[in-house]
């Protein structure tokens, strides 16, 4: 008997984690003793919480009645020609109903999440917040997606020199813990001076969006994360500013703005 309870925490405590968006991305960001207490704490409170349930329901007396005011039938305990006992019924139903109560209450804290990409990113914030890249990412990417905010420009530096400025528009695998790659539609383009580490920007895409807005997705890069290696929102104003004030004369380019939604 321990033995399935045992096995019924751990079951539960997995189907939650893997189904619950929070709990998904913690336990990937978890590994050893502490993935294991995480699914059992998450299994235990299932557990005991359906045992309460099927508790009240055979105190009730509740399916009984039901199951003969539905279907005509009537359940009896000495029914003898039953392949187990009742207490072996009993159990039974409270195992299987574990494992759909954990779906369940999985998939109802998880609603929220997809509800619409606004709402989703506000609540993602919150869950990849010790993590610094995830979070810049999904921050960007939410004043991207919000039309109550201005988009903000990001730059990203790769271990190649190679820079990309503009908006962030998600990443991939961020709900699983594993940030693969990101996706950036860039406005500039360039390289940092290998002696001076100087940001020279080389293209401007800007015009060209202006003109041919369709073909905007057509430019979205995907970035890996393996190769960045600084990231940070960038302000073009100013950054404009600075280079005409230190006198800096290598980037040549016309100056646009415009908001990418």
């Amino acid at each position: 008997m321990l033995a399935l309870i045992i096995v019924l925490i751990l079951v539960s405590g997995y189907i939650y984690s893997t189904n619950h968006l929070p709990s998904r991305y913690k336990m990937a960001k978890t590994d050893g003793w502490d993935l294991y207490f995480q699914v059992a704490k998450r299994g235990s409170e299932l557990t005991i919480l359906s045992f309460a349930i099927c508790t009240f329901i055979d105190m009730a007396n509740i399916i009984g009645p039901a199951i003969k005011y539905c279907l005509g039938w009537m359940y009896d305990i000495h029914f003898k020609q039953l392949p187990f006992t009742h207490h072996q019924l009993r159990i039974f139903t409270w195992g299987a109903f574990t494992i759909i109560f954990s779906r369940l209450v999985a998939y109802l804290r998880s609603r929220k999440y997809g509800e619409n990409i606004k709402e989703e990113l506000n609540l993602l914030r919150h869950v990849v917040r010790d993590n610094p890249l995830e979070f810049f990412v999904i921050d960007a990417t939410l004043t991207f997606v919000d039309n109550d905010q201005d988009s903000r420009v990001v730059c990203i530096t790769l271990s190649s020199k190679k820079v990309y400025i503009g908006f962030c528009v998600g990443g991939n695998n961020v709900t699983h813990g594993n940030l693969e790659h990101i996706k950036i539609i860039p406005i500039r383009s360039g390289y940092r001076n290998k002696d001076t580490l100087n940001l020279v920007i080389e293209n401007n895409y800007e015009e060209y969006f202006i003109e041919h807005p369709s073909k905007i997705s057509d430019f979205v890069i995907l970035i890996p994360t393996s190769e960045i290696t600084t990231y940070q929102y960038f302000d073009l104003p100013a950054y404009d500013a600075i280079q005409a004030k230190t006198g800096f004369s290598e980037n040549k380019y016309p100056k646009i703005s415009v908001q990418l939604k």
